[in-house]
């Protein structure tokens, strides 16, 4: 069986998602946020960068760029890996959901 993608948790503007990029493991946060290095240690836990892998951090300005951002964060991704999707608008953030075959809709949170 292939491994799938899924939704592991919302939160206001976002959410966090266990996915594989390239066949790797990897877990990632899409979240909605200005495109700002500073803010990773606010959304991403301790525990991820006290991990052994690497964090990620795409800004992804319009929802046409999500395929391409998806794509390059794929080419130097290893298993265990984090990566944040600093997405600039709710489109923008849904399709780089959509791009993972998460249904946006249910990313809202309650």
């Amino acid at each position: 069986m292939s491994p799938t993608n899924h939704l592991i948790a919302t939160f206001d503007e976002g959410a966090v998602l266990s996915l594989y990029l390239d066949n790797c493991p990897v877990q990632a946060y899409v979240v909605i946020s200005e495109p700002n290095i500073d803010l990773v240690a606010d959304i991403v836990p301790k525990e991820r960068f006290e991990a052994d892998g690497d964090i990620h951090l795409m800004a992804v300005g319009q929802p046409e760029d999500a395929a391409a951002m998806i794509e390059d964060v794929s080419q130097n991704i290893n298993p265990d890996d984090t990566v944040v999707f600093l997405c600039l608008d709710k489109a923008t953030k849904d399709e780089v959901l959509a791009q993972f075959g998460i249904t946006p809709g249910h990313t809202q949170h309650h």
